[in-house]
């Protein structure tokens, strides 16, 4: 976080500052570190990421970015939307490096036992809803839709998360035709992904919010460096 605010608002990164945005950070965050998960490792990934690609070192933003989809799948919106962005810079490198994460666990432990974890990962995404039970059902819009009386079957949700993320990508194509700046791309790239993640992801629950944190952050210090007070 403070790397990736000593990038973009040098001047907001002050003693005080530093302290504001510790605290800021709190609320969204101790639940997920409490119980261990690592989705702080995850979003913390995706700002290096996001700052290494401010930095125009495209190798590195890759290897960034691969960690969070070896660690969860779901992040790998975050490197589309790079991808749509720099996509000779940085897919290739990515996808270079994803194959190899995705290949390692092999030269550790037997074939076969490798292949049935891959196999079990698959199922385990396929088959897991929680949409029976809304005690213990995931923490997303499809929990607002079946709590305000209109549920909605697997593939219109699924359709809903195909239809929100090809929005999110034309408003990155569309704002990088428009001109907007490095930090204000790759800001809105970062945010609307972990929207994303925590709105339309496979597996959101109360621990998955941290990765929103970091989002809200930027936008409260964007804001008071802006002087937009809505």
């Amino acid at each position: 976080v403070f790397w990736a605010f000593r990038v973009a608002f040098p001047a907001a990164t002050g003693r005080i500052a530093r302290a504001c945005i510790l605290l800021l950070l709190v609320p969204l965050s101790i639940t997920s570190l409490n119980d261990g998960q690592v989705n702080g490792m995850v979003i913390g990934l995706l700002i290096c990421s996001t700052v290494a690609l401010r930095q125009e070192r495209y190798r590195l933003a890759a290897l960034f970015a691969v960690g969070p989809v070896a660690l969860k799948v779901y992040p790998i919106v975050f490197a589309m939307l790079a991808g749509l962005l720099y996509p000779r810079r940085f897919i290739a490198w990515f996808l270079m490096l994803l194959g190899i994460a995705a290949v390692l666990p092999f030269a550790w432990a037997d074939a076969r036992y490798v292949s049935s974890q891959y196999w079990q990962l698959y199922h385990a995404i396929v088959q897991d809803h929680r949409s029976g039970d809304i005690t213990f059902a995931y923490r997303d819009l499809r929990l607002v839709f079946a709590l305000v009386g209109a549920p909605v079957s697997d593939h219109v949700y699924q359709c809903i998360q195909v239809l929100a993320g090809a929005g999110i990508a034309a408003i990155a194509w569309l704002g990088q035709r428009s001109g907007w700046s490095t930090n204000r791309l790759l800001g809105y790239v970062l945010a609307l992904a972990c929207c994303w993640m925590t709105l339309l992801g496979p597996a959101t629950e109360k621990a998955t919010y941290i990765v929103l944190a970091p989002v809200l952050v930027w936008l409260l210090v964007e804001a008071k460096r802006e002087g937009w007070r809505s």
